[in-house]
């Protein structure tokens, strides 16, 4: 048992957080790639930064269509998730394993508040 905490600990952990930040760079750098070939391929190339940042924006946090449409699914939804991601974020055995893993640390919540 020792051995696979160890390699889940380990290299598991190391593997992941990289398939991760490449993951990301990779779907960036393809944005990237489809913004140029699309400005390229456009009549007028002149680009309404503002525009495309609230267009974007508004994709990734529909709020006023969640809150019209599903008003308590999406609040207990917002709480689930913020409730999640605070645990994985602040609880103090990831952070243990990420310190032990890449060095890096921040406070932790306690064991009775996460519980």
């Amino acid at each position: 048992m020792d051995d696979v905490l160890s390699f889940a600990t380990g290299p598991l952990l190391r593997f992941s957080i990289a398939v991760a930040i490449l993951g990301s760079v990779r779907l960036a750098a393809l944005s990237l790639i489809d913004i140029a070939r699309s400005r390229n391929n456009a009549k007028d190339r002149n680009l309404q930064w503002k525009e495309i940042l609230v267009e974007t924006v508004s994709w990734m946090l529909p709020l006023r269509k969640i809150i019209e449409t599903r008003r308590y699914f999406s609040a207990l939804s917002l709480v689930f998730h913020a409730t999640l991601l605070t645990t994985i974020i602040f609880h103090q055995d990831h952070i243990l394993l990420v310190r032990k893993t890449l060095g890096i640390t921040w406070p932790h919540a306690g064991r009775m508040a996460i519980d």
